[in-house]
């Protein structure tokens, strides 16, 4: 073996095919090398691109040795070399990097500098990219100052500002580095790989080194990958160049090649192709189909696209064997889809899978879908440190602060899992809970602690059901001390920003406090909580030259410095070992028996080829960047590499995405057009799975026929049923019983909702309690119509100053309120001119006992908006602020408050109103508009026919009810109008109602 692998004079350059498992392959290799010798495996250094592919290195030396325990080579990220290593080289002259939060808060403040009026939290952002080019420029061997040789003249006025603001980069950046005795990450870390390179180019080492895997994408990589093949004992192995394809072809391959970045090297390192040779070491394998020459074929450059019309069906029929298709109609289907094929996959013993996607949104989708078939899997593509738990409970915080503790961001914080503030979790929620029902709910309370002492000590007044002060003071108890000092450095104009995130982070610790656990060991606890207290630590120091912000600014400035970091969350234990979901980074050199390609779309994979906020196209070419196509040569390369990595591979995609088309990967539209120049109608068929697993996800999916239930129809007792209703629930007993009885019989009250806005029923409270002051205060002497319209102007607007809208609705609300005056007071005159009035009652209220009935006497209670006498006969009027009842509803009784309300009074039921007939019943519509008001009389000149139509209806009716035989029937009538009830899900209609006018 050694005399094949390190034998032949340098350089040495090998390649292991694709449909060979590289690292397995290697492993044998990297055994023939050492021999006999147990130590000289130990001795031989080995590069990989990855952390991920080194891991699975160990694994194959592993299992090349049976098991057994072994001295494993001396594996290591290319770049990252131990520093011993690097001393020997004389490379740790080099000045230590600026730690990126560092870099990443300096390069903010010069952003600040040149665009002052720009806020923090986006000059963080800017920094980002910023830095990014730094990045870049390092990476490509690009000297910042070329930037001063691009003519400003050939670009657009906005790239011409541009320019100027990355002066940043070729003067200020440099100056703050030297006065730090720094250097940049990048440029650093292509020092210190030319200094390794220089190092073993003049002092070769005498053990092996090989370098593996690596495309040289990255200069000063492949100048290191050329000093390692020409070293008296090392050789580079390339993944999978492919040497059949023709000269003319490879010496002109399009940046979009998976190819292009294997030329490239090869050209740097000055090594043709033919030499080239194939790693001398083959790990035992199961066979895998051929399919190197089919991605050959389909990533084919546009001058070798002639061969594609040569048709040679039985060429390619092998390569298709294994190799599987799969366009699912969204991202949940095609989940379920790569779940059911691992799934299939892992009924045979000893079979391996990898999932493959660079979207991790869909990888989690995945993985969750696995479960549903008992296969735990987790992304080992991490996920964002500001999504992890401690990350997202030190964000809530933050939001709480800024808004001043109001519902919505406060209960957010205290219903997070850490959220405790010393007491056991579980009772802290029963806590936070009764706060929520006693304090929080309904119209924000004032601003901050007090604003919530205050809005507990309200409700005792008017105590809801559901309230529970001694629970809801005992947790305003415990978060007064924590987040008072907050909250008070919150309420400064501006503010240190190491200050407030100290601040912010002692008060997580303190909220994160349990009987038996310190906060800190809480927040800081597992894998995301050590990365995010390391982040936050480096994060501290960096923002220390940074100018102070308003505190309410703060959210939004975490938001980014908490981006960037990424920590694999363990959420599942005991993960199946035969199942690995990976990134297309991870997923390099790696192999299984079935390989799920997910998330083939264009703009996934591959990512859309954008040159970058900075620099146009042009610029770049003028700079010598490379072009953004490279980035899609390096991802065709991944897929290429992985259709040939397993027996089985099963491609995937989404029609739609969020609501949207999608259009198919570059890759899997040529694949189409290719296997239909070959095959014809017999293409699609060939790329069938071998079970129709998109079908099968949708059977999964199909609850199948609706089988309605029954309607609901309580038969509560006789005791149990209402002795007491308001005309106005008349209307919802008509409609719905159901609501009726869920709410009157089992006593359930809907919760107010949080935060909540003033809505058209305050706006209805204002107008009618004006209206009712004013009449009130004027009795049967109405103003002239414009005192009358300041009167009612005046009272509305007292009572919107003490109603819950906010500033911003209570302007929209004003000039509605000054029309709805204006029309009321003209209206009002016109009434009076038709002759005086007996008599005024404004807002009346009345409770008439109803006697005769099975189960007792019933009171029926009414409060009318107006009652007027006029001779001999009464006008009943109510104010509508929304939508009016029609004159067939009134008519009909199933808007019966009107007439109900006509009834009473005739019967003398309010108190100081004569017992008279009613001769007017209207609806007074003020909405405030561009019509601020009408009019609407219903049933003119059968008033008192309908009242007493409305008033049998209600006797019977109740007597019907008082029959304990008959139910509260969930809406008997579907197609009756009526409010959003609140009880519609407790009544379950979609489960029973098929479609009939469902809520």
């Amino acid at each position: 073996m050694r005399a094949d692998a390190l034998g032949a004079p340098p350089p040495r350059v090998f390649t292991i095919a694709p449909d060979r498992p590289f690292l397995d392959d290697l492993a044998v290799g990297l055994s023939g090398i050492a021999g006999e010798d147990p130590l000289a495996l130990a001795r031989i250094t080995v590069l990989l691109p990855t952390r991920r592919a080194g891991r699975g290195l160990a694994d194959a030396m592993l299992r090349l040795t049976g098991g057994r325990a072994a001295l494993l080579p001396r594996i290591h990220p290319v770049g990252d070399l131990p520093d011993e290593a690097l001393a020997m080289a004389g490379a740790l002259a080099v000045p230590p990097a600026v730690a990126p939060l560092a870099r990443r808060a300096a390069l903010a403040r010069l952003v600040g500098a040149f665009e002052p009026e720009i806020p923090l939290e986006r000059a963080w952002r800017l920094a980002e990219e910023l830095g990014a080019l730094f990045d870049e420029m390092a990476t490509e061997d690009v000297d910042p100052a070329r930037l001063a040789t691009l003519v400003p003249e050939r670009f657009a006025a906005h790239w011409q500002r541009t320019l100027k603001f990355l002066e940043i980069v070729t003067a200020a950046w440099p100056r703050e580095l030297r006065d730090r005795g720094a250097s940049d990450p990048a440029e650093r870390r292509v020092r210190l790989l030319r200094a390794q390179a220089e190092s073993w180019r003049t002092a070769p080492p005498a053990a092996p080194v090989i370098a593996a895997g690596s495309t040289g994408s990255i200069p000063a990589v492949a100048e290191l990958l050329g000093v390692v093949a020409s070293l008296p004992q090392g050789a580079v192995v390339l993944p999978g160049l492919d040497q059949r394809l023709p000269e003319a072809l490879w010496d002109r391959l399009p940046d979009t090649h998976p190819q292009a970045g294997l030329a490239r090297l090869l050209r740097g390192l000055a090594i043709p192709r033919e030499a080239v040779r194939p790693w001398p070491a083959r790990a035992p394998a199961a066979p895998i189909p051929d399919r190197a020459a089919l991605a050959a074929a389909i990533m084919a450059p546009p001058e070798g696209l002639e061969a594609w019309r040569e048709r040679d069906p039985a060429r390619w029929r092998a390569s298709l064997a294994g190799l599987a298709r799969v366009d699912a109609a969204d991202p949940h289907e095609e989940a379920m889809v790569a779940a059911l094929a691992v799934r299939r996959a892992l009924e045979t013993p000893g079979r391996t899978v990898a999932v493959v996607t660079p979207d991790r949104f869909l990888a989690r989708r995945i993985a969750t879908e696995l479960g549903r078939f008992g296969v735990r899997a987790d992304d080992s593509g991490g996920e964002p440190l500001a999504n992890a738990p401690a990350g997202t409970f030190i964000r809530l915080l933050a939001a709480a602060v800024a808004d001043d503790l109001a519902p919505v961001p406060l209960l957010a914080l205290l219903k997070h899992p850490l959220a405790a503030a010393g007491e056991a979790p579980a009772r802290f929620r029963l806590e936070a809970r009764a706060l929520e029902r006693t304090a929080l709910r309904g119209p924000r309370p004032a601003p901050g602690l007090d604003g919530i002492a205050a809005a507990i000590e309200a409700a005792r007044r008017f105590p809801p059901r559901w309230a529970d002060f001694d629970a809801a003071t005992r947790c305003l108890a415990r978060l007064r001390p924590i987040l008072e000092p907050v909250l008070a450095l919150a309420g400064e104009r501006a503010a240190d920003i190491g200050a407030l995130l100290e601040a912010h982070l002692v008060a997580a610790e303190r909220l994160a406090e349990t009987p038996d656990r310190p906060g800190p060991l809480r927040l800081w606890a597992g894998e995301d909580g050590e990365a995010l207290a390391r982040h936050l630590a480096e994060l501290a120091s960096a923002v220390e030259g940074l100018p102070p912000v308003a505190p309410r600014q703060f959210p939004a400035l975490l938001e980014p410095m908490l981006e960037g970091p990424v920590v694999r969350l363990r959420r599942v234990e005991a993960e199946h070992p035969r199942v690995a979901i990976l990134g297309a980074l991870e997923a390099r050199l790696q192999h299984a028996d079935l390989i799920v390609l997910a998330g083939l779309n264009e703009g996934t994979w591959p990512e859309a080829a954008e040159p970058g906020p900075w620099l146009s196209r042009p610029m770049r070419e003028a700079m010598g960047l490379p072009s953004p196509e490279r980035r899609i040569g390096q991802a065709a390369h991944d897929v290429a590499q992985l259709l040939c990595a397993g027996a089985e591979v099963l491609l995937t995609r989404s029609r739609r995405v969020e609501g949207a088309p999608t259009v198919p990967s570059r890759w899997l539209s040529r694949l189409d057009a290719f296997l239909r120049g070959q095959f014809g109608a017999e293409a699609a068929a060939l790329l069938r799975p071998p079970e129709d697993f998109a079908a099968i996800a949708r059977v999964l999916d199909d609850p199948g026929a609706p089988m309605p239930e029954q309607r609901p129809a309580p038969r509560p007792p006789l005791a149990a049923r209402p002795r007491r209703l308001s005309v106005t629930e008349i209307a919802t007993w008509i409609a719905d019983p159901y609501a009726l009885y869920a709410r009157r019989v089992l006593g359930i009250e809907p919760l107010e909702p949080l935060d909540a806005e003033a809505d058209a029923g305050d706006f209805g409270d204002i107008v009618h309690g004006g209206i009712a002051e004013v009449l009130r205060a004027t009795g049967l002497a109405w103003p002239e119509p414009a005192e009358a319209a300041r009167l009612l102007e005046a009272a509305f607007r007292r009572r919107l100053d003490r109603s819950a809208a906010r500033p911003a609705q209570a302007v929209l609300w004003r000039p509605r309120l000054a029309r709805i005056a204006a029309f009321v007071a003209a209206t009002e005159a016109q009434r009076r001119a038709g002759g005086p009035l007996g008599g005024l009652f404004a807002e009346v209220k009345t409770e008439h006992a109803i006697g005769g009935l099975p189960g007792g006497p019933f009171l029926l209670v009414a409060k009318a908006d107006r009652i007027e006498h006029r001779d001999g006969r009464l006008a009943v009027l109510d104010y509508k602020t929304g939508a009016v009842p029609t004159d067939k509803q009134v008519k009909a009784g199933t808007q019966p408050q009107l007439t109900l309300e006509a009834a009473l009074a005739a019967r003398g039921a309010f108190a100081g109103i004569p017992a008279l007939p009613p001769g007017e019943l209207a609806y007074w519509h003020l909405s405030g508009g561009f019509v601020p008001g009408s009019v609407h009389p219903r049933c003119a000149g059968e008033e008192a026919a309908a009242s007493e139509t409305a008033w049998a209806g209600l006797l019977r009716r109740l007597h019907a009810f008082d029959d304990p035989a008959t139910p509260y029937m969930a809406r008997p009538h579907p197609r009756l109008e009526l409010y959003r009830s609140p009880y519609a899900v407790l009544a379950r209609i979609d489960e029973w109602s098929a479609g009939l006018d469902r809520e």
